[in-house]
């Protein structure tokens, strides 16, 4: 249950009087919205009767239409509200402020439709009496016929019992129980008065207009009965002089059945205080029965206290109780003893509004402004139990305790079975932190600790498992960086000694037989023709090798692999051959990356010997060299035009080739699959795969995979 703060009688009643006061005085309740600005002017037909008007749309209505209406005032007053029924139907009139109107008068009015709250109003343009008239007959309404909204307006007559009565500004409230419901009826003109509790708990019969409640949306909520003057208000059976005269009923037999039962009036009960709360809920025990009492009475009483109730029973979620009921003090004992209790005596039903001791593990504990909601656990039934209105409440209990709690016992979720009840849930209402007791508070090593610790422990070994996984994924790029430095430094090496060699033996040599044939060719004067002819020949042939030479130490000592990608390197190789005529195109494609260095640098040397191949004896026109760089392997293909050869009878080692041989050699080594395919005059393509085994993945270029393409053309 939600409890409402304390409110002092003069205030609430001030605060009660001033509401009703605006409301009725601006014509809030049933006024239209603010008029919408007005829209082009339109054909529209003139609307003669209340029945045109109700049958249009909220949307139609805003276009107001034209209204000519004679008809007859079913009800007025000052503070702006106006119904007015012809014989097809009645509806709201939205009056200027200084018409002056009076019930049953005949008028004629001349207006506009608008879009109400709910339903199509008439604004007023002009209004004129024509005379005095006869109200129309009030047809008699049901409850379930006003709560369908179809009574809009209508001049009805109803009968009902009064649950509640007072004067406020200038009219009476009622509160009614109608057939299955309750409504409330607004009685103006009635002579001012401080006391009409007299009318509670008497049937009366009301004659009004009937008014409607509304939400945000426009949408029906309820009825309301408005009624001009005591005329139309009649005492058909009035209540007892005496509410409180006469034996009062046990608790637990209300709504039970008895012979000549009657639910709708007052009945009177007596019992023991247990509890009252800072709204206005009272809780007493009638012997062993619990029972709630709704009232209005603010009149303080505390445990203990003897009370005598006069109210309307009604069915709450679970249990009878009582409402708008007044009470009486009439004695005093001994503030009653919680009974003790299980969750099963609870969910049981038959605790239900009474006082109870019961004990519970808490879990948790939920603030929301002053009220404290603590979820206990008992026997595997988890419950609420509330503590409201108060500054104290029990933060200090730790979750995880054992504690006690007395309290009143409140059914609030049942499920129907056929024809019986059974309750589903309960909550516990606390009257003081007094009521939770710690019986034992919880070990240290509690459920959440313990997952607090284990979490922790979880997160530092995560931490030191992953700076683990880093540490070794350092050591193992510096090895292979480490490895690949090593490889390179030795390919350098080995690379320098041939230079020096050849430098030391071949290109010496060469040189040196140069300068001696061109000793001879300078002082060899004897000789003819044909000797000058050879020595010439063999000058030319020792300046190529000479030339041969230093383009093999060039080749060796290059830095192109070091200093750049392979894809460059590959630029670079075929630059040279520029001025032998072929066009060379260069293609890569795939994400080029750094291939281990003895990989590289025999890819370069393949390539090298098949462009001088395609050159020297092939005579091609357009040589293609293609670079892929897949995701599992690197594809080399050379590819030129020129005559080709029959591949079952190349030349090899015996007629002094090697190109083939080396080319091969170099693949094997690196771990590649070297295929060449010729034919005659249909030129020769080579192509060298080198698998993934191969891959340096830590040198891969952060360069995009598109295919790019080279071409030198010479």
């Amino acid at each position: 249950m939600r409890f409402i703060k304390q409110l002092r009688p003069g205030i609430l009643k001030f605060r009660v009087t001033l509401l009703l006061v605006t409301l009725f005085s601006f014509g809030i309740y049933f006024s239209a919205p603010a008029e919408s600005p007005a829209l082009p002017p339109e054909n529209l037909s003139v609307l003669t009767n209340i029945a045109q008007i109700r049958a249009l749309t909220t949307g139609e209505a805003a276009r107001r239409y034209p209204v000519h209406l004679r008809a007859t005032v079913t009800f007025y007053n000052l503070g702006g509200l106006c119904f007015i029924q012809d014989s097809t139907g009645a509806i709201f009139v939205r009056r200027k402020p200084d018409s002056k109107l009076r019930l049953g008068q005949r008028v004629e009015l001349e207006g506009t439709t608008l879009n109400g709250d709910w339903a199509p109003i008439v604004k007023e343009d002009s209004i004129q009496v024509l005379g005095e008239g006869e109200l129309p007959p009030a047809q008699p309404a049901s409850f379930d016929e006003l709560a369908s909204g179809k009574l809009d307006c209508e001049w009805v007559e109803i009968h009902g019992v009064v649950r509640s009565a007072k004067y406020i500004a200038d009219h009476l409230h009622l509160e009614l129980a109608v057939g299955g419901g309750k409504m409330r009826a607004y009685v103006y003109d009635y002579p001012p008065v401080k006391d009409v509790s007299w009318l509670v708990n008497s049937t009366i019969r009301l004659r009004g207009a009937v008014g409607s409640i509304f939400n945000h949306k426009n949408q029906f909520a309820a009825p309301l009965l408005f009624v001009s003057g005591t005329n139309h208000l009649s005492v058909e059976k009035p209540s007892p002089a005496d509410p409180f005269a006469g034996p009062a009923r046990p608790a637990g037999s209300l709504m039970q059945y008895f012979p000549g039962m009657d639910f709708g009036h007052r009945v009177k009960v007596a019992g023991v205080v247990t509890y009252q709360d800072s709204g206005h809920a009272l809780f007493i025990r009638d012997g062993a029965q619990g029972f709630r009492i709704e009232t209005q009475d603010t009149t303080p009483v505390k445990p203990g206290d003897i009370i005598e109730a006069a109210g309307f029973p009604v069915m709450s979620e679970y249990s009878p109780a009582m409402e708008d009921a007044i009470f009486r003090k009439v004695g005093s004992q001994a503030a009653p003893a919680p009974i003790k209790a299980t969750v099963e005596d609870a969910l049981s039903g038959k605790l239900d509004a009474n006082l109870v001791t019961l004990t519970a593990r808490m879990l948790n504990l939920v603030r929301r402004g002053n009220e404290r909601i603590l979820i206990l656990q008992s026997s595997n039934v988890i419950f609420n139990a509330h503590l409201s209105q108060t500054e104290n409440a029990p933060d200090v209990v730790e979750k995880g305790s054992l504690v006690q709690v007395t309290g009143i016992c409140s059914i609030r979720q049942v499920k129907e079975s056929v024809s019986f009840l059974n309750p589903q849930s309960f909550e516990l209402l606390l009257r003081s932190p007094g009521d939770v007791v710690v019986l034992r508070r919880p070990p240290w090593w509690t459920l959440s600790r313990l997952l607090w610790i284990l979490s922790a422990m979880a997160v530092i070994l995560l931490i030191s498992g992953a700076w683990v996984v880093v540490l070794n994924r350092r050591v193992s790029e510096q090895t292979r960086i480490i490895q690949r430095r090593v490889q390179r430094e030795a390919v350098l090496e080995e690379r320098s000694r041939i230079a020096r060699e050849f430098h030391d033996t071949l290109e010496q040599e060469l040189a040196g037989i140069a300068i001696q044939l061109d000793t001879v060719a300078a002082h060899l004067k004897a000789s003819p023709a044909l000797a000058i002819q050879q020595l010439e020949i063999a000058r030319n042939l020792s300046r190529h090798s000479l030339a041969e030479a230093q383009r093999s130490v060039w080749d060796l000592r290059s830095h192109l692999l070091e200093n750049s990608n392979l894809a460059n390197a590959l630029t670079e190789v075929a630059r040279p051959l520029e001025k032998s005529g072929p066009k060379i195109k260069i293609q890569i494609s795939g994400a080029p990356r750094k291939l281990p260095a003895r990989v590289e640098n025999n890819l370069l040397r393949i390539t090298q010997e098949a462009l001088a191949n395609a050159v020297k004896h092939a005579n091609a026109k357009m040589i293609l060299i293609r670079l892929n760089y897949q995701k599992e392997k690197v594809v080399l293909t050379i590819h030129d035009d020129g005559v080709g050869f029959d591949v079952a009878n190349a030349p090899g080692i015996s007629g002094g080739h090697f190109g083939l041989l080396g080319m091969r050699e170099r693949a094997e080594r690196s771990g590649a699959v070297f295929s060449l395919v010729s034919h005659r005059e249909s030129g020769t393509e080579i192509v060298v795969t080198v698998p993934e085994k191969n891959r340096d993945d830590e040198s891969v270029v952060s360069e995009p995979a598109a295919e790019t393409e080279t071409q030198t053309a010479g």
